[in-house]
């Protein structure tokens, strides 16, 4: 079985410890570089023998040809081709005109790259630069207006597709927004959401498209929890596991009162049609709860934002903070650790209706399965919520879940499911063959 994970090899063939892992580990698919590039004919040979090693002949096989400063093939072999803001130049002179020389340009690359068994392009780089963000994408943006640049993104996109090619959207996340060059640094973006709202709406503005409407929603620990808040409704109910009290009723600074509403109100995502949970502590992890967790929540930094806004509850209106969660704010606030903790706050999470089709996939150790198995963090009546599609038990712990075979196999299965329940998801075009292996690749 092919393993979720992609390699890059050292040179223009493989060595025997190269070959012996890739026919021992099984991945997914490679990627090249230019150490890995001399002529058509060597490129060809490599692909092959990549293929063979892994024992996968249709296994994919990426590269980064964008044009410009990014592109792996050079000459005498392959033409060099323009950087994606000369599209954005030309669509300022007339939009058509741009649309076509970025369609035509993706085509004559995948021109060069099918013939040699190459298979997916990282292309279109759809980052929109803002002010102040660093200059590590400079000429490879097509603009920085969004209109602009999903425009011709699909273009790209288009071009490749008709050539064969599956294309990969980048970056994500967006360097447009960051401040920093991921290579040598992490960025940190502090955007609101209701920003990031408009800015795909400019993407789609219809809210129709294939990409920004029909997500798989991946999640593993407590990433599980706060994809859990993307499907459901919450009303009051979580609040008022915090407060015996109406949040209207409370005299507080309309800045707090927003605040609250961030952290304690909202609303399900149209967007995601399904919702994969991975070892997800739905009901807390007495772990998190004990030695271990005492321990920790002495070296973790507590959150100043919830910290502060609790004391300030608690100090104007006394005796309207949950008690169990007045300790917490008299002990320095909360930490990521006393969140995963067994409380109401999760119990009462975990009873919100989910609106979209979810599974969970389950890690048990020993031979121990069902009600009383544990991943040794999570254990299953934490693990377990009613309603789920399905529910795999998978042998391991809670972080060698993510890499078990028996885990890829499932999460496969899930999202052939969701594609085959709604054909008009499934990406058109020459290259639309492969869409779903894209959505394996970035699932993974």
């Amino acid at each position: 079985m092919t393993r979720a994970f992609i390699i890059g090899t050292s040179g223009t063939t493989l060595t025997s410890d190269e070959r012996a892992f890739i026919a021992a580990e099984r991945p997914w698919g490679f990627i090249l570089f230019r150490r890995n590039i001399d002529d058509p004919a060597q490129v060809t040979a490599l692909v092959r023998e990549m293929r063979e090693a892994a024992r996968a002949p249709d296994a994919p096989v990426l590269v980064d040809q964008e044009g410009g400063r990014v592109q792996r093939f050079r000459p005498p072999h392959w033409p060099n081709y323009p950087a994606g803001a000369a599209f954005g130049r030309l669509y300022d002179i007339d939009s058509k005109i741009g649309l076509q020389a970025a369609r035509f340009s993706a085509r004559l690359i995948a021109d060069d790259l099918l013939p040699m068994g190459v298979t997916v392009d990282c292309l279109p780089l759809a980052d929109v630069p803002v002010p102040g963000a660093d200059a590590v994408i400079g000429d490879r943006a097509y603009g920085d207006e969004p209109g602009k640049v999903a425009a011709i993104a699909r273009a790209v996109t288009e071009g490749l597709e008709r050539g064969g090619i599956l294309p990969v959207l980048k970056h994500i996340p967006g360097h447009g927004r960051a401040t920093a060059d991921s290579h040598l640094a992490l960025p940190t973006v502090n955007t609101p959401r209701e920003e990031l709202e408009r800015t795909q709406h400019l993407f789609d503005p219809s809210g129709t498209a294939v990409a920004s409407r029909h997500v798989v929603v991946v999640a593993h620990s407590m990433g599980g929890l706060l994809a859990h808040t993307l499907v459901s409704d919450s009303g009051d109910a979580i609040w008022n596991v915090f407060a015996n009290k109406p949040l209207n009723n409370l005299a507080l600074p309309p800045s707090e009162k927003e605040l609250i509403s961030e952290y304690l109100f909202f609303r399900h995502q149209p967007c995601i049609d399904r919702l994969i949970f991975l070892a997800v502590p739905h009901r807390g992890s007495y772990l998190a709860g004990g030695i271990v967790g005492s321990l920790g929540n002495r070296l973790i930094r507590h959150s100043q934002g919830p910290a502060n806004l609790l004391k300030e509850i608690e100090a104007q209106h006394p005796g309207t903070l949950d008690s169990y969660y007045a300790r917490v704010s008299m002990h320095g606030g909360p930490t990521s650790l006393i969140s995963l903790a067994p409380n109401l706050t999760l119990d009462r999470l975990a009873k919100l209706p989910i609106r979209v089709p979810f599974h969970s996939i389950i890690g048990h150790l020993g031979d121990e399965v069902g009600p009383d198995s544990s991943d040794g963090v999570v254990d299953y009546s934490s693990s377990h919520l009613d309603g789920a599609e399905s529910e795999k038990f998978v042998p391991g712990g809670h972080a060698a879940l993510l890499n078990n075979p028996e885990t890829v196999a499932e999460i496969k299965r899930i999202l052939e499911e969701n594609i085959a329940a709604n054909p008009k998801k499934r990406a058109t075009g020459s290259g639309g063959q492969l869409a779903l292996q894209n959505a394996q690749l970035n699932a993974r």
